[in-house]
């Protein structure tokens, strides 16, 4: 598990909060229950997006936490996702496609173009950047 320099300034006390914030995270992942996906989610629904660039390490294990859950459950319903690309919270319209892009469905092509559309500029960076990514996977 990797820990940015940013957490080796935290106190004692802070450390354990957020090693057992992460803790939680991980093992809800491993868990797969899909029930935990709104609580999850809820914590990138954040209005600072400021904020959300403090604790990237804590963005990235949700991220993956979410990836494994829907991975896990390969018939749950995507709705839940889905209805939050119209979210008029930013750290959600830049997260949700990262995180369809990780889960890799060629069923998220259409939602993640139409998101394109909108005139904002981190989710088209995260878009193309994942769309990179996954064509890099592919060639390799």
């Amino acid at each position: 598990m990797k820990i940015s320099y940013r957490f080796k300034k935290l106190t004692l006390w802070n450390k354990i909060g957020v090693i057992g914030s992460i803790a939680s995270i991980v093992a809800l992942g491993e868990i797969g229950n899909i029930a935990a996906v709104p609580e999850l989610l809820d914590i990138l629904n954040i209005e600072d997006i400021s904020f959300e660039y403090t604790d990237l390490d804590l963005k990235w294990f949700i991220i993956e936490a979410i990836k494994k859950i829907y991975i896990n459950n390969s018939k749950a319903s995507y709705d839940y996702l889905y209805s939050h690309l119209n979210s008029d919270n930013i750290a959600l319209k830049e997260n949700i496609p990262i995180i369809l892009g990780e889960i890799g469905k060629a069923e998220f092509v259409n939602p993640l173009i139409t998101l394109l559309k909108i005139r904002n500029l981190d989710v088209k960076k995260n878009h193309k950047k994942r769309a990179s990514l996954r064509s890099q996977k592919g060639s390799a």
